[in-house]
Parts: structure tokens; C-alpha cells; sequence
């Protein structure tokens, strides 16, 4: 099974090469904190959020009455049981950020690890073409460290330009 898509892909094949990255991404940042464990996965959520951004359902509202009315199909793909109440779904999609950061940055680790071609689409990555594929995933992981709340190299030098200007 190829790990990346162009544009013209058939749903049913994104969600086979999502799915792993997307599980992949929750076990590398699980969830922490007291609490009873959610009824759904983190994986699952953030699949459901890709099927309906793939569709082109541009708000959270919209994206649920799509993700709802397809609630049968859906539930093979994602095993599960009951489909998510529109609370929950809402609740989760704020939190998905983190997983969607993380299987980009897999996406594109595994891309470059076998050499793919600038400008081919990934599935999670948006990826269009416009730069190089290891600057997209520089500034991908980049974002990903500095929201951790982490300094480059880079930030140390330009904050010791600053402190020799003053």
C-alpha cells in the first residue's frame, strides 16, 4: 500500500493510511491527567476531523452533520461502537491539534526516510508543492518544539544579539 497520496485518492484509502499514522501519533503523546479514560480514542476523533476536512466541511458544525449523517459507515472504519455525541465531538476537536501535530511530523520523518519527491501530497500534511518537502517538515516540527515550550539554537543566538545591542 503506497504511503502517499495525490490529489484524486478515494476516501477509503486515506483513511487506511491516516489510520496508523494517527494511532502511531496518540502513542507517542498519550493522555495525562487525573480523570476515568475518554469513550473515544484520541485517534478516532482526530479521523473523524480528517474525513470531514477531506470532504471539505469547513466548520465544526457543518462537520459534524456530515460525520453524523454518515454515522453507519463510519463506525467499521473507526471501530466503534456509538457514534460521538456533538458535545463530545466539539470538546475533542479542540484537543486534536497536539495528534495532528505529531502524525504530520511521522508523515514526513517516514518521507524523507524513503526519499520521496518535493511536492508529493501527504495525507495529513497538507501538502501542496509550494516549498520543499524538508522545509515543510522543518517548520512543522519546529512549531511543534516551540509550542512545547522549547528554545532553538537559533532562539538563544538572536536573544543574545538582543541583550549585546542594549
Amino acid at each position: 500500500m503506497p504511503a502517499h497520496t495525490l490529489s484524486g485518492t478515494c476516501l477509503e484509502q486515506l483513511v487506511r493510511i491516516a489510520t496508523p499514522l494517527l494511532r502511531a501519533a496518540q502513542r507517542q503523546c498519550p493522555r495525562e491527567g487525573p480523570g476515568r479514560l475518554p469513550d473515544y480514542e484520541d485517534w478516532q476523533v482526530a479521523l473523524l476531523i480528517v474525513i470531514a476536512v477531506l470532504n471539505r466541511r469547513k466548520s465544526k458544525s457543518a462537520q459534524y452533520r456530515f460525520l453524523h449523517e454518515r454515522r453507519a459507515a463510519l463506525k467499521p472504519w473507526l471501530h466503534l461502537q456509538d457514534f460521538p455525541a456533538r458535545s463530545t465531538y466539539f470538546l475533542r476537536y479542540r484537543q486534536a491539534h497536539r495528534l495532528f501535530q505529531q502524525a504530520i511530523g511521522l508523515q514526513g520523518a517516514k518521507a524523507l526516510a524513503e526519499k520521496v519527491p518535493e511536492g508529493t501530497a501527504s495525507v495529513l500534511g497538507g501538502w501542496h508543492g509550494h516549498a520543499p518537502l524538508r522545509d515543510h517538515v522543518a517548520v512543522t516540527r519546529l512549531a511543534s518544539f516551540r509550542a512545547h515550550g522549547h528554545a532553538t539554537a537559533r532562539d538563544h543566538a538572536t536573544r543574545r544579539e538582543r541583550r549585546h545591542r542594549n
